[in-house]
């Protein structure tokens, strides 16, 4: 709870504590690396740690689900974790000092924005994480791999939408800005496609 952001929906919030916390985790390991959450808890409603709720034969998805679901249906084994830096107050690209809870446990400081690249160097995949009460907009989104990009985004409303297909130019994505609305959480996963 100690990273809540106050979005108005526990699942939200509860989404955006798992993607900061792996994100921040994760940027200085190489590979190797696995995550462990609560697949599914037979439950009326949804823990922090759950990915699925309720009835075995009808589950529920959680938030957190559909933005790990869209991430590990992109991201391959033999991908390998890019960091990114940004001229945006509000976004951590780095886990430097610790978090420490009332607890007093610890852990990598939370991170907002996150990259892979396949192997072949030819597709991206971006996490960005905007949990401010206001729209983000970043510019000059540069060093991405492929001719065209996805984004998908999860937010009160919804569970990772896919969004209209962008073009990418010389690494560079085209068509304005990347939008982040408040409260959301944003996949954008560039490649080339098969001719």
């Amino acid at each position: 709870g100690e990273l809540r952001t106050k979005s108005g929906s526990d699942e939200l919030d509860w989404a955006f504590n798992d993607t900061r916390r792996m994100a921040g985790d994760i940027i200085d390991l190489g590979a190797n690396y696995w995550f462990f959450w609560r697949g599914w808890h037979q439950a009326d409603q949804p823990g922090e740690q759950d990915l699925l709720y309720g009835s075995v034969s009808a589950p529920k998805k959680t938030k957190a689900y559909y933005v790990f679901q869209t991430l590990w249906k992109t991201v391959k084994p033999g991908w390998k974790v890019k960091r990114l830096t940004t001229t945006e107050p509000d976004l951590r690209s780095d886990n430097t000092g610790l978090i420490r809870s009332g607890s007093g446990d610890q852990w990598s400081a939370p991170v907002d924005l996150l990259a892979f690249e396949n192997p072949r160097g030819d597709a991206t995949c971006l996490l960005l994480a905007n949990w401010k009460n206001s729209v983000k907009q970043i510019t000059a989104l540069s060093g991405l791999k492929g001719t065209t990009a996805r984004t998908y985004v999860t937010t009160t409303e919804q569970d990772m939408k896919a969004q209209a297909r962008r073009s990418v130019e010389a690494g560079t994505l085209q068509g304005g800005a990347l939008i982040l609305p408040p409260y959301s959480i944003t996949l954008l996963v560039t490649s080339r496609p098969a001719n």
